[in-house]
């Protein structure tokens, strides 16, 4: 019930991103719109006019602020936040680029809903090491590691998570993945916290849409839920994956290797059959 009342909230507050959002493109205009194909609390984004700026909404939830965090010293000086009604537009420093964290957080008296996603910043920047190391909620899902540049999560591909509550590992805990394409995923933490999610080979023609430099993209999230003194924690982690590797490869292209393949040994199963006569 609690749930349902902050889902519901977020999807109020979701309505108002998109009614006032000027996303640019394709990319820009689908991040706008409520997560339909998810319960789970988000962070939609929608790149702005600005190439150094991106525009951030929850989804699923309503947050009074964005917590932005930069990849460099945790003196504070990395760490800012905005206000998330009708959207937050987060630019990065022109010396500090790369990962940065983000994080959207509601709170009752008994039950805490956080959703977190990255987003890359094109200038150089230090590595998210320090990013991804630093505790920024109770409950958090933590990459380990992040996609280089250039790369990102790919259907068919394992990649590990990192499940901790006030910075230690939780042992055998469950987590939820959901993707925009349907599909739907159960994996178990092992002693040290971690879990291999292996994301699902899901993606159709039909169904997949374009992403940046013309990749094809959808979009998934990572959920877990813990007890502790007294309160409910959900945590989120949501970002982007595409198609594999071969995926856009023509199966009748596959189909004609085959055939040229038969036609080549034809001739030799000929005269190994006259050579038996």
């Amino acid at each position: 019930m609690k749930r349902n009342l902050l889902l519901l909230a977020g999807l109020l507050s979701s309505a108002a991103f998109a009614a006032g959002g000027h996303g640019h493109g394709g990319e820009g205009a689908a991040a706008m719109r409520p997560a339909a194909w998810t319960d789970y609390p988000l962070l939609v984004t929608a790149r702005t006019g600005d190439r150094g700026g991106v525009r951030v909404a929850a989804a699923n939830l309503v947050a009074p602020e964005l917590d932005v965090y930069a990849p460099r010293d945790w003196d504070g000086a990395g760490h800012w936040k905005l206000p998330l009604a009708g959207g937050a537009e987060v630019k990065a420093s022109p010396a500090v680029g790369n990962y940065h964290w983000l994080s959207a957080r509601a709170e009752m008296p008994e039950y805490v809903a956080v959703a977190t996603s990255t987003h890359y910043f094109g200038n150089p920047g230090p590595a998210p090491t320090g990013l991804l190391r630093a505790r920024k909620n109770e409950l958090e899902l933590i990459p380990q590691p992040l996609p280089r540049e250039h790369a990102g999560y790919r259907e068919g591909e394992e990649w590990t998570f990192l499940l901790r509550f006030d910075g230690q590992p939780l042992t055998g805990r469950k987590l939820t993945l959901e993707t925009a394409n349907g599909s739907r995923a159960e994996f178990v933490t092992g002693q040290d916290g971690v879990a291999k999610v292996r994301f699902p080979a899901d993606f159709k023609s039909e169904t997949a849409q374009a992403g940046g430099h013309g990749r094809r993209q959808a979009g998934f999230v990572l959920a877990a839920e813990y007890g502790a003194a007294g309160k409910t924690y959900l945590t989120t982690f949501n970002y982007s994956y595409s198609p594999g590797p071969y995926a856009n490869r023509n199966l009748w292209t596959g189909v004609g290797f085959l055939a040229l393949g038969m036609m080549a040994a034809a001739p030799l199963l000929r005269r190994k059959k006259g050579e038996q006569a």
